[in-house]
């Protein structure tokens, strides 16, 4: 059962009672989001390397709300982004509908999940989505990928897809200087990433937790 709770920056949020666990922070779902994975990974990695076209894959597609935020920073930088993403719990349209995100365009916003899954799509003239619905355990990465954004349940609820294993399939899917970021900083992921060969930086992190991982490849 998903219940709609809403968060300190305004914005909604999910919570699981199948996995005891928000989808987002309770100081804020937009703000988290757009810390985690568009500053601290799509902005980051534009700066550095300009490129005209970016590959991301989402591991939790979830409420949409990363999806939407990397469309509106392709629309805003003019930046061709193809966007894949896998999602074992879709979460209902009807819930969906009943999410008010604080956000510029919500016919955009609805537009993700119009989409059909299974199908590359043309969102807009900068974003191409496409949506599996399935078990990352069982799903096979191309070498394609600049940007990862890992932003499945945590360690606790979902420890299956913190596991070496799962760790070494996102290195193998990013190309040279390609970047994975999430919300845990636990020592020992940490760890083991830096032995698949991932430079590990441990950044501050959005009101409310301390600290985050950005790896780079």
């Amino acid at each position: 059962m998903l219940t709609i709770i809403n968060t300190a920056d305004g914005n909604p949020t999910l919570y699981s009672e199948e996995f005891t666990s928000h989808y987002h922070s309770m100081h804020g779902s937009v703000a988290e989001s757009n810390y985690i994975f568009i500053e601290q990974n799509l902005a980051y990695y534009v700066l550095q390397h300009q490129p005209a076209i970016i590959h991301i894959f989402e591991l939790g597609f979830g409420t949409g709300l990363n999806a939407y935020l990397a469309a509106e920073f392709a629309s805003q930088h003019k930046i061709s982004i193809v966007y894949h993403t896998i999602e074992l719990y879709p979460v209902p349209l009807d819930i969906i509908e009943k999410l008010v995100f604080n956000i510029f365009d919500i016919k955009l916003y609805k537009s993700l999940h119009a989409a059909p899954w299974e199908t590359e799509t043309i969102i807009t003239p900068t974003f191409t989505l496409h949506k599996h619905e399935g078990n990352f355990l069982n799903y096979s990465l191309p070498n394609y990928y600049h940007l990862f954004f890992m932003d499945a349940f945590g360690p606790v609820q979902q420890p299956e897809m913190w596991e070496p294993a799962m760790l070494q399939k996102i290195y193998d899917s990013l190309l040279p200087s390609g970047i994975m970021t999430t919300f845990s900083a636990r020592g020992n992921f940490r760890r083991y990433l830096q032995t698949l060969g991932f430079t590990v930086e441990r950044l501050p992190g959005p009101k409310g937790k301390r600290h985050i991982t950005r790896a780079v490849k």
